[in-house]
């Protein structure tokens, strides 16, 4: 069930996107794919900025070298690892050479060799 919120923004909205030629519809949807791309890196930004200030923060103004540094990219690492291990529980191996091998088997309309990526050339 949609909320009257919902409701009585997007109906309009979805009214006057159906009235405008083909051209107009697409211009207005990239300014909002724009705006919403826009606020989104203002918040990943903002995102860093604070996960920043949050381990550096504490380190003091007379310290020019810490060892946190080093060490922090290993968390980071750990992290991603168990991340991948456990919330995804999938080989995700390399984006590129999966979807081109993948691709062809899903849509057989289409021969291996229309990826473009080399790892797709049928020897």
């Amino acid at each position: 069930m949609k909320s009257p919120a919902v409701k009585y923004v997007l109906g309009p909205l979805r009214r006057v996107l159906q009235r405008l030629p083909e051209r107009n519809m697409l211009l207005v949807l990239s300014l909002f794919v724009g705006i919403a791309c826009g606020l989104a890196s203002v918040l990943l930004k903002e995102a860093i900025e604070w996960i920043h200030h949050g381990l550096t923060s504490w380190f003091g103004p007379e310290v020019t070298f810490n060892y946190l540094y080093l060490i922090y990219p290993g968390i980071g690492m750990l992290i991603a690892m168990l991340f991948v291990r456990h919330v995804i529980k999938d080989n995700i191996g390399h984006g590129v050479t999966k979807s081109c091998w993948q691709y062809p088997r899903t849509n057989p309309r289409y021969a291996r060799t229309t990826c473009g990526h080399p790892c797709s050339q049928v020897p």
